[in-house]
């Protein structure tokens, strides 16, 4: 495994925004879960023009209570992942939601879930302290898939084709090509990374130290470049056509518009600046951040509009979409739905 280089790159004269490094626990994992899925709000819906006032966020029915962290569509259901109760699935746009932890709760204690994907039919769980799992029927069984893995706890996932990757908790980034089988280290070893993207053959890990790692020949070697002020995490990423964003614990989202080479802060009319998630649909980019709420930049991030009516819990920590429905998952408030 080839050593990553390092490039430093000048802040342009942004603001001091350095948080506190702080070890990894409970209650500081960061992490970003996007996933995209078919069909629209309903399996059937018919889009039409939005009525006015559409842009309100809907409380769903749960999971109540405690944090979502993840959430994944496969299809008609959503998954989300929460810190106590395990993974719940909904397949009725979160009108309710069933708790499916049959595998996961094998240790002896509850499954504290920081990452899911979906791979094709599999849809992959990534526990704190219990590693990888997965379940090919739907959520309704769970198995470990932790051969190879470098890390007892999964922070984050992403999909590339048949590859899944994880980024994990000191362990860097691993890869699998046979559906979780095995796990191989792929980069940064000894690192803790907090989100990934794919961007075609490119993959971009954003590290706990404020760097975003690249690889743009399939995996065989890396860059890093360091894209805000020492110990600020890089937490969210996402691709958007040509353009890269990354969203930090502190210091807003930055762009880059040449595979993570250089980056430009894009924080107009955020206000707050710890963005958890990130997620792309269509010409709309949206930021989930701790305490402002959602953000949504219609200009490829040269501005951001508050887009929180109706919402009542304004730390958002995962996105994922449903055919015309965005849905987030936030710190204490269960999952919410936004009409697209």
């Amino acid at each position: 495994m080839a050593k990553a280089n390092r490039v430093l790159v000048s802040d342009g004269g942004r603001r001091d925004c350095r948080v506190r490094t702080r070890l990894l626990s409970r209650s500081a994992i960061l992490l970003l879960s996007v996933a995209m899925g078919s069909a629209g709000c309903g399996a059937t819906d018919k889009v039409t023009a939005p009525p006015a006032g559409w842009d309100t966020w809907v409380h769903t029915s749960g999971p109540g209570g405690e944090p979502v962290r993840a959430l994944a569509a496969k299809g008609t259901t959503i998954f989300a992942g929460t810190d106590v109760g395990g993974v719940y699935r909904s397949i009725n746009n979160g009108a309710s939601w069933t708790a499916v932890n049959s595998g996961l709760n094998s240790a002896g204690s509850s499954p504290y879930v920081s990452a899911l994907a979906v791979s094709g039919t599999t849809v992959f769980a990534g526990i704190v302290n219990k590693g990888m799992y997965r379940s090919t029927d739907n959520g309704v069984s769970w198995t470990a898939a932790n051969n190879g893995l470098t890390s007892a706890t999964v922070l984050t996932l992403a999909v590339s084709g048949t590859t899944v990757f994880a980024g994990t908790a000191g362990g860097g980034v691993v890869r699998s090509r046979n559906n979780g089988g095995i796990w191989t280290p792929v980069a940064l070893g000894g690192s803790t990374v907090h989100a990934l993207a794919v961007n075609g053959s490119g993959l971009f890990a954003g590290t706990a130290s404020g760097e975003v790692v690249r690889s743009t020949d399939d995996w065989v070697t890396w860059t890093a470049v360091s894209i805000a002020p020492p110990n600020t995490p890089v937490v969210s990423l996402t691709v958007s056509g040509t353009s890269l964003f990354a969203g930090t614990e502190g210091c807003g989202v930055y762009r880059s518009t040449d595979d993570g080479a250089s980056w430009t802060a894009v924080d107009n009319g955020l206000t707050n600046t710890t963005v958890r998630s990130l997620l792309v649909n269509g010409d709309n980019l949206f930021a989930g951040t701790n305490g402002g709420g959602v953000f949504r930049s219609t200009d490829n991030g040269a501005s951001w509009t508050a887009v929180c009516n109706g919402l009542t819990c304004t730390k958002v920590l995962a996105f994922a979409v449903r055919g015309a429905c965005l849905f987030a998952g936030t710190d204490g408030g269960g999952v919410w739905r936004l009409p697209l």
